[in-house]
């Protein structure tokens, strides 16, 4: 009988063992923050006031390569745009380089490091709880800083991501695995009325549609 409990406790505990590296080995538990390097981002932004007429805006984020800057590894960040100001009116513009991005993965943070600039930024905090004041480069605009209002998930390619909502007024929410609904890098315009709107409207990892 004491041999029996023994095998007993030692299959229970081998089961125990198996589970756990079953769990930690399940893909994305170490890259949930981590954009492939096949993303894509669509958003649509509309801007324009009283005085002024709307102009709409459709542009593209993509990841262009990596680079190394003051020893650490970053990757390029482009977009492609068409500005759209009346129906006779419009440009394109194409390949135009935003500035790199740095994932700590350890931290679960994420930098940006603008043009021309050699001291990176604070883009996201994947740590942020609710009632945390918005930090970084998302806080750099011109309104009250932005506080997280709500912590919830939301399905990302058949997986559940974590999401923070940092701006209820204009909808602005901070995805894992896919970044900020508004612009990308774009700081959040905070309590400020009538600013530009803009909306992720796909989000796309080797050309497939994965969001929304």
């Amino acid at each position: 009988m004491g041999n029996l409990n023994h095998l007993s406790i030692l299959k229970t505990i081998a089961i125990s063992i198996l589970l756990i590296l079953c769990i930690t080995c399940l893909p994305g538990q170490e890259s949930e923050i981590v954009f492939p390097d096949s993303s894509k981002w669509y958003f649509f932004e509309l801007s324009g006031g009283i005085a002024s007429p709307p102009q709409y805006r459709y542009y593209t984020i993509s990841i262009s390569g990596d680079t190394l800057i003051n020893d650490s590894a970053f990757r390029k960040i482009i977009t492609t745009e068409t500005v759209i100001t009346s129906p006779e009116i419009s440009r394109s513009m194409e390949m135009i380089y935003l500035g790199a991005i740095r994932e700590d993965i350890q931290n679960k943070v994420i930098y940006f490091l603008s043009p021309g600039s050699s001291e990176e930024q604070l883009l996201y905090d994947f740590n942020w709880e609710i009632g945390d004041t918005v930090k970084g480069r998302l806080a750099l605009g011109f309104g009250t800083p932005d506080t997280i209002v709500n912590i919830d998930s939301v399905l990302v390619d058949s997986q559940y991501r974590k999401r923070w909502t940092i701006n209820e007024g204009y909808d602005i929410h901070l995805i894992e695995g896919i970044g900020s609904t508004y612009g990308l890098i774009e700081p959040s315009p905070g309590d400020i009325l009538d600013n530009s709107s803009i909306q992720l409207t796909c989000y796309q990892v080797a050309n497939t549609p994965v969001y929304p």
